[in-house]
């Protein structure tokens, strides 16, 4: 879902010009990366610890547009 998603975007904002290339690399390497350590990762994290920590960090992003917002 991650790959479609880089993609598609990278798709538009190559169709339209707006591609700078230093971003593009270091975001693909960064997702690379980082897909990579949570393959890693995720087999040993126990599945409450995990569903825990993704409803506190949902929270705190819902909490951080909303102090944008208003």
């Amino acid at each position: 879902m991650n790959f479609g998603s880089c993609l598609g975007a990278f798709i538009v904002f190559y169709q339209t010009g707006f591609l700078q290339w230093d971003y593009a690399i270091a975001l693909a390497t960064g997702s690379i990366i980082g897909t990579q350590l949570a393959l890693l990762i995720v087999a040993k994290i126990p599945l409450r610890f995990a569903k825990g920590l993704l409803t506190i960090i949902l929270l705190l992003l819902i909490g951080q547009v909303a102090l944008e917002v208003f």
